[in-house]
């Protein structure tokens, strides 16, 4: 049976954008919990963290439980004149799928945009990400640059409640 805690802690990982190469936020939040249980952290060069926790028995057994904190997502390419920004899928994903989708896009300053991945009806049926854009609301490219959406923003599904695309690595990382 889950806990509150450990469902507080499963909401709290699963809000927090992560897409592969921006793993920052979710590494954040996975040092803040698994301090009190390791005796040490440990970062490699590529973000992942590792939580040791020492035996006092000499040649104790090892255990390793793992998981991946990436999700996938989208990296802004480009700011149309309209507004509209072009997008490249960062991870595996069927583009059939993203038409509609709404997004969450986030500066580097921290300010959150819902958008929504539309395209010309003339090119539905193509059904390829050269053809979407995500509209965000701005009216035109300067707007956008104003609310600091530019080129290498990322993008991620929004949440609600612990659903994400990322709960894959939950039941490893929320166990007490």
């Amino acid at each position: 049976m889950l806990t509150n805690e450990t469902i507080a802690l499963m909401e709290e990982l699963t809000q927090a954008v992560g897409i592969s190469g921006d793993e920052r936020n979710i590494s954040k939040i996975m040092k803040t919990h698994m301090e009190p249980y390791a005796d040490e952290i440990i970062y490699d060069n590529l973000g992942s963290i590792f939580a040791v926790k020492k035996s006092g028995k000499p040649n104790a057994l090892r255990v390793m439980i793992c998981g991946h904190m990436d999700e996938v997502g989208f990296m802004i390419t480009s700011i149309k004149k309209n507004g509209l920004a072009e997008f490249i899928c960062i991870g595996g994903m069927d583009a059939q799928s993203l038409h509609a989708q709404r997004v969450r896009l986030k500066t580097a300053s921290g300010r959150e945009y819902i958008g929504t991945i539309v395209c010309d009806k003339d090119e539905i049926a193509a059904c390829d990400t050269k053809h979407m854009r995500i509209d965000f609301g701005a009216e035109n490219a300067e707007m956008a640059a104003d609310w600091g959406v530019k080129v290498t923003v990322i993008a991620s599904f929004p949440r609600h409640g612990i659903i994400a695309m990322a709960v894959l690595w939950l039941s490893s990382c929320c166990r007490h």
